[in-house]
């Protein structure tokens, strides 16, 4: 199930159980959980971010809780996100300081830059990542996203991510998908069933 945010608009699909969410202040508020069942580390996508020059810009936050395997530390932790032009940032604000989320690159041979002004278009110059929830072996994490800021933002309920832009989730565009891409700018949610509903 695909999900564009509009503003604070949502719209998702609640699948037949009621999801954990919450509106407060200008933005939204809601929840995924993620396991790693095998003696492996899963990466898991969380969100996809697209700027551009004079224009999409996002602040997120981030509660990363901790729910099953040991009660070793790294537990709980806060971390905000940001995006401004091509300048991305994912700052530990508090708790425990283990590398929980990460950035992928997927524009043309895994560059930032997804799209340049010299290759036309409305969108100019354009940037953007994947936000990548990192669950090690055998554990169960939640990811608390409070969407703080945004700009340039769309929703629906079926657009894939490769029609945000052309690249799967862990793959990279080629040149001349990335020359003709055209969709915009804003923040993409790849929502699981019940993590959100319509408002």
């Amino acid at each position: 199930m695909a999900l564009v945010l509009s503003g604070s608009l949502i719209q998702g699909q609640a699948a037949g159980h009621s999801p954990r969410k919450e509106r407060w202040g200008p933005g939204i508020n809601f929840n995924y959980t993620k396991s790693a069942a095998g003696a492996t580390t899963t990466n898991n996508h969380l969100c996809r971010i697209i700027t551009q020059a004079d224009w999409g810009m996002v602040t997120m936050l981030i509660h990363v809780r901790k729910r099953s395997y040991s009660t070793e530390t790294h537990q709980d932790s806060l971390y905000r996100v940001k995006a401004y032009y091509d300048n991305f940032y994912l700052e530990h604000v508090s708790g425990n300081t283990r590398s929980q989320l990460s950035f992928q690159q997927f524009g043309p041979s895994g560059s930032a830059q997804i799209h340049e002004n010299a290759n036309g278009g409305y969108y100019r110059d354009a940037w953007g990542r994947d936000l990548v929830a990192n669950v090690p072996y055998y554990q169960t994490i939640s990811y608390n996203i409070s969407v703080l800021e945004t700009s340039g933002f769309r929703k629906d309920q079926s657009t894939s991510l490769t029609s945000i832009y052309p690249a799967a989730f862990g793959a990279e565009a080629s040149q001349s998908d990335a020359d003709s891409w055209g969709y915009g700018r804003g923040v993409w949610f790849n929502s699981e069933a019940g993590t959100l509903e319509d408002n």
